[in-house]
């Protein structure tokens, strides 16, 4: 097995599959339109040869409803996913296809936080719906907080520069997070 792969199923090890991942899924249309919110949990489950990983989900909706489903098990080696060290995203659909369903997620992840969006797409193209999930590893935190989005003194992070081949991010650099309308004045 590749180098490349053995460090990315080592990084999904670390940052994903490490407990549970409680949180709320918020599902919206293809128009914008609410559909669903419910309480979802995310639950990995790792082989004890660290050789595979089953997902396992929990729902619960507001009509008191719960459903569970499993998926996997995703195996060392076969994981083309790349796991970088606060982020990831992944297509559920191994390859695009006209005619097929395609599911994708890409999901930021701090410390204990994680928040990420996916899209289901309908066989003919037209997008079916989009969720987002906030989420928190090991327990419940209930709704998620309002943010203040006009005071961006506390968005900081690390904008990526250069990411070679093999995943390794090369160049990074200190950025503040800015509104898009004061981005397009820098241009």
């Amino acid at each position: 097995m590749s180098d490349l792969l053995t460090q990315n199923w080592e990084k999904f090890l670390e940052i994903q599959a490490i407990g549970d991942w409680n949180g709320i899924w918020t599902r919206l249309a293809g128009n914008g339109e609410l559909v669903e919110r419910f309480h979802g949990v995310r639950s990995y489950v790792v082989y004890p040869d660290r050789e595979a990983v089953v997902q396992k989900n929990h729902y619960r909706y507001e009509d008191g409803t719960s459903e569970s489903r499993t998926f996997g098990p995703y195996k060392k080696g076969k994981l083309t996913t790349p796991f970088l060290d606060y982020c990831w995203t992944w297509g559920y659909t191994p390859k695009i296809e006209r005619g097929k369903l395609y599911y994708f997620e890409t999901c930021l992840k701090h410390e204990r936080l994680g928040v990420s969006g996916g899209c289901k797409y309908l066989e003919d193209g037209s997008l079916h719906h989009v969720t987002s999930i906030w989420e928190t590893l090991d327990f419940f935190r209930g709704e998620p907080q309002d943010i203040d989005y006009t005071s961006s003194d506390h968005w900081k992070g690390s904008m990526i520069s250069t990411i070679t081949p093999d995943l390794i991010i090369a160049t990074t650099s200190d950025c503040q997070w800015k509104p898009i309308n004061e981005l397009a004045q820098e241009i």
